[in-house]
């Protein structure tokens, strides 16, 4: 786009619906035209001014002509919007997801670092919205981790605005691309990413709105209070990573017209003084795992041992009996390896006994009391079992 002008393949991508629904958002109102061949629109707060004519018919002779014309009469009355037109017509039914940092600046730039954690921060807090829009919970980590990734999917970035720093997010309103590995799902079927968007909004008005309570009260309950409304770890990380030690940081949303909402624009700011309150959110959303002795079903999937006849590490699918967070255990065994061998050989149940603990983001199974194979008649198995074997993997 050069000016005024828009290349052919431009104009020919732009819809008359959508430069309708475009001339609606920025108060002009319908007033007469042709069907079929053009609709005449009136700017409602200066009707002296000269009505602008859509085209409606590809087919017309000079269509590309009367397009550039309306592009030319938007741009004319609305020059300060120029770059969010150019948006709104060539990428329509949008949200646009704007975050600026306030940070020092020196000819025009920003430290390196501080942009990285920006754009990582600013990347986790859509990642987040989106696991939240699918279900609320305290800390995700990897779980939900496809929902997050078909979000990013569908996600354009565009433009910083010249002299700012701002990363935006072009996110389309639409259902998310829900694929698996054996059809494409219907349209009408899953979250959209307006979705995503109104949560990424309550969300983070939940986060501020609790900070300052806690800085009021020191009640950091409030907290657990507001992961219905979106906040999750996973959205507190985000949002200090975003702010780092910038002044500031503001999330503004400009809502697409293609769908009607109660205001065109959202904004929600953290500033320094919410540091100390967002910590206090990370530690109280943070899972406290404390080691416990449990008794677990599952199935070998995993064997690793350096030199026959010494220790090895076994890796089990845990069925039952633990958490539905733990999906693998990892047990290091000295004379039963050999067993377990044999029991991943056949693809058989075995039972552990062991103190359960968390190292990093794995699991160990230490202590091991018992280590035996489930008999075929199911002897000594009193949990049912059934169906737990279709847990979502995370990514390697």
């Amino acid at each position: 786009m050069s000016g005024y002008i828009l290349d052919t393949k431009d104009l020919d991508r732009i819809q008359p619906t959508d430069v309708e629904a475009v001339l609606r958002s920025l108060g002009w109102q319908l007033g007469g035209g042709v069907p079929n061949l053009a609709s005449q629109w009136f700017k409602v707060d200066e009707p002296d001014e000269p009505s602008v004519l859509v085209p409606l018919n590809h087919e017309l002779a000079d269509y590309r002509q009367r397009m550039t014309e309306v592009v030319r009469s938007l741009y004319r009355y609305h020059s300060n919007q120029v770059d969010n037109l150019v948006l709104r017509l060539l990428i329509p039914g949008v949200d646009e997801i704007s975050n600026h940092k306030e940070e020092s600046t020196i000819g025009g730039s920003i430290p390196w670092v501080a942009g990285e954690k920006q754009i990582v921060g600013f990347r986790g807090v859509l990642v987040a919205a989106a696991k939240s829009a699918e279900q609320k919970e305290r800390h995700f980590g990897n779980r939900r981790w496809k929902t997050g990734n078909r979000y990013l999917s569908q996600l354009r970035m565009g433009q910083t605005r010249v002299g700012s720093y701002v990363v935006t997010a072009l996110s389309p309103v639409g259902p998310l691309p829900l694929t698996d590995q054996t059809q494409q799902y219907d349209a009408n079927l899953g979250i959209t990413g307006r979705n995503v968007v109104e949560g990424l909004v309550s969300g983070l008005e939940s986060l501020r709105t609790s900070s300052e309570e806690y800085l009021r009260n020191q009640n950091d309950g409030v907290f657990e209070e507001a992961v219905q409304s979106g906040v999750s770890l996973d959205l507190v990380k985000a949002v200090q990573t975003n702010l780092g030690e910038a002044d500031g940081v503001f999330t503004t949303i400009k809502w697409s017209s293609q769908i009607e909402t109660t205001a065109k624009t959202s904004e929600v700011s953290f500033d320094k003084k919410f540091t100390n309150a967002l910590q206090a959110a990370s530690t109280r959303l943070t899972d406290v795992i404390k080691s416990k002795r449990v008794m677990i079903i599952g199935r070998v999937t995993g064997l690793d041992r350096d030199v026959p006849g010494e220790q090895g590490k076994v890796v089990l699918h845990v069925l039952d009996g633990a958490d539905e967070n733990v999906d693998y255990v990892s047990v290091t065994l000295g004379n039963d390896y050999n067993q377990a061998i044999d029991f991943h050989k056949g693809g058989q149940l075995v039972h552990v006994s062991g103190e359960l603990n968390r190292v990093r983001r794995k699991w160990e199974l230490t202590d091991i009391t018992s280590f035996q194979l489930i008999s075929s008649a199911g002897e000594n198995l009193k949990i049912d079992i059934s169906g737990n074997d279709e847990r979502e993997l995370p990514p390697s």
